[in-house]
């Protein structure tokens, strides 16, 4: 069995004031997936803010500055692929971790000029 780091397991005050105090932007429509998924990333001592488009994202991104942005593709009013350009166009570089159903690598290219960091 592969272990990532041995040290996950041993939480160091280190870790803890680092987690403590990491933002994170939960950005989808998808009420069920945000009223689960936030509550998980507080628990691990992140803080969580929401958004449920876009344009909310947006306005989230500049307000709470968060440390890394999880932003679903398909939504209604503003597109995940556009936010994530215009945060570029922004020249904000925030680390963007990108949710998706859509699974074939055309369609995920069609993100490639907003260079999202992970999918």
């Amino acid at each position: 069995m592969c272990q990532l780091n041995s040290g996950l397991n041993h939480r160091t005050p280190e870790f803890e004031k680092m987690v403590s105090q990491s933002k994170i932007l939960l950005v989808d429509d998808e009420e069920a997936i945000t009223s689960n998924l936030a509550p998980f990333l507080e628990r691990a001592g992140l803080i969580v803010e929401v958004a449920g488009d876009g344009e909310e994202a947006l306005r989230h991104a500049a307000d709470f500055a968060p440390d890394l942005i999880v932003l679903d593709v398909l939504m209604p009013r503003l597109d995940g692929r556009e936010v994530c350009r215009r945060l570029r166009d922004a020249d904000n570089w925030t680390p963007i971790i990108m949710l998706t159903q859509v699974g074939s690598p055309t369609e995920r290219a069609m993100t490639s000029p907003s260079i999202p960091t992970s999918w």
